[in-house]
């Protein structure tokens, strides 16, 4: 097998990054070799982000409660090797495909080439069939079981990506599973450090609000990773100070660091990880599992709080096509060539799920506050929300996502169209602005 795998490798790495490589996979197989073979059902996840090496645990769980379950991950950078600990029915097993190479400033990691991925995953699944008696899938096998769930011919023509989304939702209000938790051996010293920096007992720290914010920079290649970056750090101070002032402690996750003045100013009631003395990759799934409330950006990060219920607010969404089952979702907006803002039904009909959007604009610091302040009003529960509907989204073209997954439109978003809807009022629209009074 091994022999087999150094074949497979040569097209895609060097002679000696390959030999590093053989002897990383070796051992994995060496070390999961029981586990594989206890397995009833193995799922190899050759592509992906973060978020699918969370949703897929959870569709594994949810569609075969019971079974002995192996998920398989081609590791990448972007990936938290602890999200294994999360998940009490599922195992979830990193192969080593990655490598760091140099030093210092030279340092650079380095992974398979999507082609690559692809060849050596499907070159694993046959001789996972041949060698276990487990029913051994792939990813993509795996959502597409998950289409019947909620079958609906309009996200199929052309096919969506994430089409199977509407039965996961389906699954997360019908088939119920325990939380996504980290161990105590995991989840304590993270809790532990927050009390020291906070000063304060470790019961004795509040409502915590967990706060994503994302930031993929402008020389990123992935319009689509680009678009859903959020805006400005600046523009997210007086919703922090607004949490803060509201007795909330502040979980800063995600790609943007505060100033460690900053935690002085607002009396330690805002937490960022280089401040602690904390594993980071802990700090961060402890955040999104463990708050009281869930404030960010549409990423992987914030599939955790979907499957925990804990209540969750979508801010700087993108793309408009897109939601989360259960979130309250208050968009992006787009300005049009006479600098007013696109009407809210137009973003749906037109820009469902385009991501090279000209005149995209992320939301300012007002509109974030007037969106936490309709949150923090009435906070729901994902499976509440769901359950309970929303008539805004009656309208909305039934090839969108957002239409399907069980979500609520913003109503500080919605308003933020009532004036020029006034004036332009755009066919189809009706739906929408009543709603807004709603």
């Amino acid at each position: 097998m091994i022999r087999r795998i150094g074949r497979l490798l040569e097209p895609a790495v060097s002679p000696p990054l390959a030999a590093w490589a053989l002897l990383r996979v070796g051992w994995w197989l060496l070390r999961a070799r029981q586990r594989l073979a206890q397995a009833e059902q193995i799922v190899v996840m050759h592509e992906g982000g973060f978020g699918h090496t969370l949703m897929l645990p959870d569709v594994m769980r949810r569609l075969s409660p019971g079974r002995r379950l192996v998920l398989i991950v081609f590791e990448r950078t972007q990936h938290n090797a602890l999200v294994g600990q999360l998940w009490p029915d599922v195992h979830v097993l990193f192969l080593p495909f990655r490598w760091t190479v140099g030093l210092g400033r030279w340092r650079r990691q380095l992974h398979l080439s999507s082609a690559d991925r692809r060849r050596i995953g499907g070159w694993l699944i046959q001789r996972l069939r041949g060698w276990t008696h487990a029913e051994v899938i792939s990813s993509v096998e795996l959502y597409n079981r998950v289409l019947p769930v909620r079958y609906i011919p309009a996200l199929m023509e052309p096919p969506h990506t994430s089409c199977w989304m509407a039965g996961w939702a389906v699954l997360l209000q019908e088939r119920p599973a325990a939380p996504a938790r980290l161990p105590e051996a995991f989840a304590g010293p993270v809790r532990a450090e927050i009390a020291r920096f906070c000063g304060r007992p470790a019961g004795a720290l509040g409502p915590v609000c967990c706060l994503y914010v994302r930031e993929k920079g402008v020389s990123s290649v992935d319009v689509s990773s680009l678009s859903r970056s959020a805006g400005p750090m600046a523009h997210y101070w007086p919703l922090i100070e607004r949490l803060v002032s509201g007795g909330w402690l502040v979980l800063l996750t995600g790609d943007r660091r505060l100033p460690a003045a900053e935690a002085e100013r607002l009396g330690h009631r805002v937490v960022c990880a280089p401040w602690l003395c904390a594993d980071e990759r802990a700090y961060s799934l402890f955040a999104h599992t463990e708050c009281d409330l869930w404030i960010g950006q549409q990423a992987g990060p914030c599939v955790l709080p979907v499957i925990n219920d804990i209540p969750m607010l979508v801010v700087d969404g993108f793309p408009f096509g897109n939601a989360l089952p259960g979130a309250l979702m208050h968009y992006k907006t787009v300005r049009g060539r006479d600098d007013g803002l696109v009407p809210a039904q137009t973003l749906f009909e037109e820009y469902g799920y385009e991501y090279g959007v000209s005149g995209l604009q992320c939301n300012s610091a007002q509109q974030l506050l007037d969106a936490a302040e309709e949150f923090l009003a009435a906070p729901q529960r994902p499976r509440e929300l769901a359950a309970a509907g929303d008539p805004a989204l009656v309208s909305l073209p039934d090839s969108l996502l957002t239409k399907h997954v069980g979500c609520r439109l913003s109503r500080a978003w919605l308003r933020l169209f009532e004036a020029g809807a006034a004036e332009r009022p755009p066919q189809g629209s009706v739906a929408v602005a009543q709603a807004t009074a709603r």
